[in-house]
């Protein structure tokens, strides 16, 4: 729940939208709602690009490049919040009318996905540049008092509040659970980090918000990153681990925005159990070689969480493991210069990998490289 300035400061922006002409209840949510996503957009682009920074790896900003609508071309950069919010109130108007909002409806490549569904009726509806003007003064200033308050969900609790002023919402069938009762079915159900949480009917995603905080909670002095980029230039590779767990301590490494020193304990997940090999312990093995190059430091161990037994197998990573790994990316990279690409050795766990599509499991002695590229190029024209 909101109280005093930040109130009095989203109570202004309704305000400002009233006397510029828009006193639809729900025209004016949709209309904040749009900006709010071309704010945090610029504002997710810009986090990304300093943790990339950080941990030493490439990125490519959504805005790097030329942006096309129609037949003309505009510098991508110009479409940032954090650019255009100082432009002159004309050419701010444009930009956001021309280019910032087709921009956001061509965001997803996939036609057929909700975001697309949902961005392509996004029309802007301010109806003069003045009221443009006075709308993103006014969110930059609700942005930054956001910021400043250091409350877990303080955004969810603005965009409440906005719904809240929405005469017919009850009647409209909004109804936002209240906060005190969200803590206590979250509480009840004791989540775990190695379960997945799904709340189809989110809403506000206050429950899920306040999972995530419950999490939190729970292991205060551990910070869990999912789906972390990894690369080595000493491997010559590049990938992603499921999990890292960096766990507070006295002689770890220092992490960006964090006062504090971590170790870290990477996590890899498998649908089913232990294998019988150790192809998924190599994988986790390379992983945390990664992880040491890029934060400069020595992990020890780390674990495999397998789905089917809910359990995870510990793994320490060894002299011989670390050997085996730089062998067989070394045998991979002379296999790479010489054009060459081994057999495939195909099993039934070929039909449960999700590389399968990658690894081209239909090359077998019956065809060649050469004809198997040349098929799917034909399947693609078609």
């Amino acid at each position: 729940m909101i109280t005093g300035e930040l109130k009095n400061k989203i109570d202004g922006l309704w305000d400002i939208f009233a006397a510029g002409g828009l006193v639809n209840p729900l025209e004016v949510i949709e209309q904040i709602t749009y900006l709010m996503f071309i704010h945090d957009l610029d504002d997710s682009d810009n986090t990304r690009a300093k943790e990339s920074a950080m941990l030493g790896l490439p990125y490519r900003s959504i805005f790097s490049d030329e942006v096309k609508i129609g037949e003309r071309t505009i510098d991508g950069s110009q479409l940032k919040w954090s650019v255009f919010h100082d432009f002159p109130a004309d050419r701010m108007y444009s930009v956001m009318q021309e280019w910032v909002f087709p921009f956001i409806k061509t965001l997803h490549a996939d036609k057929n996905s909700a975001y697309s569904k949902y961005m392509d009726d996004a029309i802007f509806k301010l109806p003069t540049p003045l009221l443009l003007s006075k709308v993103v003064d006014s969110l930059d200033e609700i942005y930054k008092m956001m910021n400043e308050i250091q409350t877990a969900d303080v955004r969810g609790d603005v965009y409440e509040y906005l719904l809240s002023k929405i005469a017919q919402s009850g009647r409209n069938g909004q109804f936002r659970t209240p906060r005190h009762i969200i803590r206590m079915m979250v509480e009840m159900m004791d989540p775990s980090s190695d379960e997945i949480i799904c709340d189809p009917a989110c809403g506000t995603s206050g429950f899920l918000v306040a999972a995530g905080e419950y999490l939190k909670e729970k292991r205060k002095d551990t910070l869990i990153v999912r789906a972390l980029p990894v690369s080595s230039r000493t491997l010559g590779v590049s990938g992603e681990c499921d999990i890292v767990e960096f766990h507070k301590c006295e002689d770890g490494v220092k992490l960006f925005g964090h006062r504090d020193l971590y170790s870290i304990y990477p996590v890899e997940y498998k649908k089913g159990k232990a294998k019988k090999s150790d192809e998924d312990i190599l994988q986790l093995t390379a992983q945390t070689m990664c992880l040491e190059e890029m934060f400069s430091t020595r992990i020890e161990e780390g674990a495999i969480f397998y789905g089917e037994t809910r359990r995870r197998e510990q793994v320490y990573f060894s002299s011989e493991l670390r050997e085996e790994v730089e062998n067989m990316f070394s045998e991979m990279h002379e296999y790479y210069k010489k054009n060459y690409t081994p057999k495939v050795k195909k099993t039934k766990a070929c039909q449960s990998c999700s590389l399968k599509n990658l690894c081209l499991p239909k090359l077998e002695k019956t065809v060649s490289v050469k004809k198997y590229m040349s098929q799917i190029f034909e399947e693609d024209r078609k």
